[in-house]
Parts: C-alpha cells; sequence; structure tokens
C-alpha cells in the first residue's frame, strides 16, 4: 500500500470513528454536526489530493493541516 492509499485508509477510519462517537452526543448537539462536518471534509480533502496537480498539493496540504488543527482543539 503506498502513502496516497494509507492516507486515505486512515482519513476514512478518522472519519468513521468521529461518526460513531458522535452518534452518542444529544440528536440536536451543534457539537456533533460540527465534527462530522470537520471529519468529513478531512476525508474530501484527502481523497483530492490523489488527483490534484503538483501546485495545487501544498494548498491542499494546508488545507488537511488547518482541519486537523481545528479539530484537535
Amino acid at each position: 500500500m503506498n502513502f496516497s492509499e494509507e492516507l486515505k485508509k486512515e482519513a476514512f477510519n478518522f472519519s468513521f470513528a468521529v461518526h460513531r462517537v458522535t452518534e452518542l452526543f444529544p440528536k440536536e448537539e451543534a457539537l456533533k454536526k460540527e465534527l462530522r462536518e470537520y471529519s468529513a471534509g478531512l476525508l474530501a480533502k484527502v481523497s483530492s489530493l490523489e488527483l490534484a496537480e503538483n501546485s495545487e498539493k501544498l494548498a491542499l496540504t494546508r488545507n488537511i493541516l488547518g482541519i486537523l488543527e481545528a479539530l484537535k482543539n
């Protein structure tokens, strides 16, 4: 498995884990929706990295790091 495939796999696993954990939150909890949106955005960005031109990869990588930083805080 190459790095890109491994990264996509880890992003999917992370997104799935966020979805499962937030299932325990109350239905109308705003944080539930926000965490799910961030994790879905992360998965989408990671998936698009492989198709991006080299000039776009740096911006996408920075965007991914920004999402991870937001999730960490």
